[in-house]
């Protein structure tokens, strides 16, 4: 699936991110390389705790990971009966990210 998910991501002009239950990091595509100033070769792989939220390589990432650490966050309806999906605002420099989740096999 991750590899089918990683072709999706090749060839959409969307920032794409995906990570697993445990948090590693399985698909970064090069719109979210681009977004986010963080090569997937760095992450790809790794696991992203809390604990590593300050850390210059995840801290752009930590408020969209992690939700709750955003300044600003918006509860938006279901995403087609199976995920949630909320708004991210960040106030520097002041960018809006729609994050929708969605478990996969």
């Amino acid at each position: 699936m991750v590899d089918m998910l990683q072709a999706v991501a090749e060839n959409i002009d969307e920032a794409l991110i995906a990570y697993d239950a445990d948090f590693t990091m399985r698909v970064f595509n090069a719109r979210a390389e681009d977004m986010f100033g963080i090569k997937a070769a760095d992450i790809i792989g790794k696991r992203f705790l809390l604990d590593k939220a300050q850390d210059p390589l995840w801290s752009a990432l930590a408020p969209i990971i992690y939700s709750s650490l955003a300044p600003t966050v918006v509860r938006m309806p279901e995403v087609r009966g199976t995920g949630e999906a909320v708004k991210v605002i960040l106030d520097d420099p002041r960018r809006e990210f729609i994050i929708s989740t969605h478990q996969i096999a």
